[in-house]
């Protein structure tokens, strides 16, 4: 099987619990939602296997590797997961929610709903929720009380707006202590 590849590259984890950890990324293409602050290139892909990806990675020192996208629970299946558990690899997941997870061996989820209030997989490690320059309303008692994570997290949107969106998260923190603030380290630090 080949999976729709637009990017592998080893990197420091920017955002949630493994922020300024180095982890592998395997980013695919494809999405069923259509963000416009999505960082992914939807349209340029590399038919890639699974041993192509190890092939790729293996040589790299961070035994941690994230499938990311697009959404990735449209590609990633028990098959590509048990090859990189078999090869002594932590598997991670970035993921918009819109998918039950039902696959095994999975280390840590992170569910980034683009919708709050909609979304399908409500457990998991950090949940992500990305916050705009106005939403200061956002309902995160009822967030929290409908789903069950180790880590809740509000992450400012990328935009002209930033310092807006940034204070709205400083703002809910401080009145919802549940939540931490994630700012995509990787983008402070300037690496991809």
């Amino acid at each position: 099987m080949k999976y729709k590849v637009s990017e592998m590259f080893e990197s420091i984890q920017g955002e949630g619990s493994f922020s300024g950890t180095l982890v592998n990324f395997v980013r695919f293409s494809g999405c069923n939602m259509r963000c416009s602050f999505c960082d992914t290139e939807f349209n340029k892909f590399t038919l890639v296997s699974k041993e192509r990806m190890y092939n790729q990675i293996k040589d790299y020192l961070s035994k941690i590797i994230v499938f990311t996208g697009g959404e990735p629970m449209l590609q990633l299946n028990q098959e590509l997961v048990d090859y990189f558990v078999n090869k002594g690899y932590s598997v991670h997941i970035e993921t918009n929610g819109s998918i039950d997870i039902f696959l095994r061996g999975i280390d840590h989820i992170v569910v980034s709903p683009k919708d709050p209030m909609k979304w399908l997989q409500k457990t998991g490690s950090d949940l992500k929720i990305l916050i705009g320059p106005d939403d200061e309303n956002m309902p995160l008692d009822e967030i929290v009380s409908d789903t069950t994570f180790k880590n809740y997290f509000l992450q400012p949107i990328s935009g002209p707006r930033y310092d807006d969106a940034l204070q709205n998260c400083i703002q809910l923190i401080m009145y919802n202590p549940t939540w931490k603030l994630s700012v995509q380290l990787h983008k402070i630090i300037n690496v991809k």
